[in-house]
């Protein structure tokens, strides 16, 4: 099974891949970097991708058997995303992308939920999160853990954003390579064209 190709590529090297940090064309182009160009976006999706496909399998395990209506979205996030990546096609990256800006945008409307929550009833927006101990009634202790709440938040509406914005230097990274693949036409060939398009 894993011996079959795709595309000319055997299937267990579109797993390998995925922890490969190689970099073939233009690894140190600054427009394709990240992180204060300490690494390359290629490698950076990648691993940004092994992280969402382990969040989505605590998902689907957390809320079986109802999880069974959105597996298909999770199926359909990795088959075309780790095409993506292995074959380098930008196009194929799309999904990825989508699926960054609807998590941004789901993280938004819970963080405006929970935010609104906590400003009129920190109780309620402790309770959510299961902090109902007796000790929480001290006031400094209770400002605390909902401060420590809000920035674990605040910190994953941030990787989300970050996310998006690798996945779609990703994206202009593979258009790049696929650009730098095709042949440069002979200049014969472009004289001629010229001359072509030049009669009425």
């Amino acid at each position: 099974m894993m011996n079959k190709k795709i595309h000319g590529i055997p299937i267990k090297e579109y797993f390998t891949n995925l922890v490969s940090k190689k970099v073939e064309v233009e690894p140190n182009n600054p427009a394709f970097r990240c992180f204060n160009n300490k690494f390359h976006v290629y490698p950076v999706a990648k691993f940004m991708f092994m992280l969402s496909m382990s969040c989505w399998l605590i998902i689907l395990g957390i809320l079986f058997p109802w999880s069974i209506m959105i597996v298909w979205i999770a199926i359909l996030y990795f088959l075309l995303t780790i095409y993506a990546l292995q074959q380098k096609q930008a196009t194929c990256l799309w999904p990825a992308i989508i699926h960054s800006a609807l998590a941004i945008l789901i993280w938004l409307s819970g963080t405006v939920v929970l935010f609104t929550t906590a400003l009129f009833s920190t109780q309620t927006f402790l309770d959510t999160f299961g902090q109902v101990s007796g000790h929480q009634q001290q006031f400094i202790v209770r400002f605390l853990i909902v401060l420590m709440i809000k920035t674990a938040i605040i910190l994953v509406g941030l990787y989300f954003i970050y996310q998006l914005f690798v996945f779609n230097q990703c994206r202009k990274y593979f258009d790049h390579v696929r650009n730098a693949d095709l042949p440069q036409a002979p200049q014969e060939e472009a004289v001629e064209l010229e001359v072509i398009q030049d009669k009425p």
